[in-house]
């Protein structure tokens, strides 16, 4: 079980570190006022108020999902299903992280934030080739 939870993170790991020759996650998330290049800014630059930042991101995942819907551009769906799995596990644990580890929690929001920026990414190449 300890392998298949390794390799699980390290492909999903893997699939967020892969970029396109072009990155549409910044102008998806200029078109539709998401919220996850200023969280991670704000992460970058220590902030703290950690409770605030996820409630952010979860409007953007949600937001971006519904999008995805509605466009029908989920991409492949083994990747995406990974990375819904994968975000669905980084928001148990950063809630467990923010209360146990306090200093470890940006690191479980970055990854969200990462995660949610991909699906942005996917958003926005398929506005962009429509």
């Amino acid at each position: 079980m300890a392998l298949f939870g390794y390799w699980f993170r390290y492909t999903c790991l893997m699939i967020l570190r892969t970029k396109p020759a072009h990155d549409f996650a910044r102008a998806a998330a200029e078109a539709y006022n998401l919220n996850f290049p200023d969280v991670t800014a704000t992460l970058r630059d220590g902030a703290r108020n950690f409770d605030v930042l996820q409630q952010r991101l979860d409007n953007d995942y949600a937001q971006v999902m519904r999008l995805l819907r509605e466009a029908n551009a989920a991409g492949d769906a083994l990747e995406t299903g990974m990375l819904k799995v994968h975000y669905a596990i980084l928001h148990a644990a950063s809630a467990v992280i923010r209360r146990v580890a306090p200093g470890k929690a940006a690191g479980a929001l970055s990854h969200m934030s990462d995660t949610i920026s991909h699906f942005a990414a996917v958003l926005g190449e398929q506005a962009s080739v429509a």
